[in-house]
C-alpha cells in the first residue's frame, strides 16, 4: 500500500503445492485461513487479495476459476476475491461458457492477467486480437471494469514487445 499498491496477488505455485502426506482438504482448509488473515491486514490498508488458479502442471491447490471463486466463498472475506488469468485458463481446457455459470464470480473478480493466446505466453500482438476478442466479450458480460494487466515472457526486446501489445489490447480497453 506504501508503494500505491491495491491489490497483491496469492498466486506462488510451488508455495501453494500439498505437501506430500497432507490431504488436499487440509491444504485447502489451511490455505484458506491464511487467505482469510491476508484479507484482513489487506483490507485495514484499503488493499485487496485475489486468489490466481494456476494451470495444473504448476500447482496442486488451486487451477480452475472454479476453484478460486469456491476458495473466495469459504473464505468469506470482502476484500479476497479471483484473478482471472487467460494463459492458466486455456491452458487448463476451462471454457468461457463456465465462467457463466459462476454468478458471483463477477462481485468477485479483482484482476486479469492476458498473454498470447497460444503456448508460448508472449505479449498479444494484433494477429492474436480474432482469438482474444471473445475474452473481452466474456468480460464485458460480466461488466468487469476492474483492471488487466500483461503477464507475459517477454522474448524480443521489452519495448517493441510493449509496443506491439498496445493495439492489441485496444478490444480491452472498452470495458
Amino acid at each position: 500500500a506504501g508503494l500505491g499498491g491495491r491489490i497483491a496477488v496469492l498466486g506462488s505455485g510451488h508455495a501453494r503445492r500439498v505437501p506430500a502426506g497432507m490431504e488436499k482438504a487440509e491444504a485447502l482448509a489451511r490455505f484458506a485461513d491464511i487467505t482469510y488473515r491476508c484479507g484482513e491486514v489487506a483490507q485495514s490498508f484499503g488493499m485487496k487479495i485475489a486468489i490466481e488458479p494456476l494451470c495444473y502442471r504448476e500447482d496442486t491447490l488451486l487451477n480452475t476459476v472454479a476453484d478460486g471463486v469456491a476458495l473466495c466463498r469459504t473464505v468469506g472475506h470482502p476484500a479476497v476475491g479471483v484473478l482471472l488469468d487467460f494463459y492458466h485458463f486455456r491452458e487448463n481446457g476451462e471454457s468461457l461458457s463456465e465462467l457463466a455459470s459462476l454468478p458471483d464470480l463477477p462481485s468477485r473478480l479483482f484482476h486479469v492477467h492476458l498473454a498470447r493466446p497460444d503456448s508460448d505466453r508472449g505479449a498479444p500482438t494484433e494477429a492474436d486480437v480474432p482469438a482474444m476478442r471473445p475474452w473481452a466479450e466474456a468480460l464485458r458480460a460480466m461488466h468487469y471494469t476492474g483492471r488487466i494487466s500483461l503477464e507475459c515472457v517477454f522474448r524480443s526486446d521489452f519495448e517493441t514487445a510493449i509496443r506491439s501489445a498496445y493495439p492489441a489490447t485496444d478490444i480491452f480497453r472498452e470495458l
